[in-house]
């Protein structure tokens, strides 16, 4: 019977894992002087934030979200 139970749990993990896609998104913000690190604590402070970093031209700060879909990062970006 335990093992019935097992393999149940197996399945069902199994299939949870089949279903379930990780989503990865890069965001480029550009920022006013001086500002860049007020905003990268801001940032960092955020849950779906994976990495954060500063950088030098066009472009001040790159962060990487993961598990987010679509709608959510729009709304958190707004």
């Amino acid at each position: 019977m335990s093992q019935e139970i097992d393999t149940q749990n197996f399945v069902d993990d199994d299939e949870k894992t089949r279903t379930y896609t990780l989503n990865t998104t890069f965001v480029l913000i550009t920022c006013d002087i001086g500002e860049e690190g007020t905003i990268l604590e801001k940032i960092s402070n955020l849950k779906p934030v994976s990495a954060i970093q500063q950088t030098i031209r066009q472009y001040d700060i790159i962060v990487k979200f993961e598990g987010m879909n679509g709608t959510e990062l729009s709304e958190l970006i707004n």
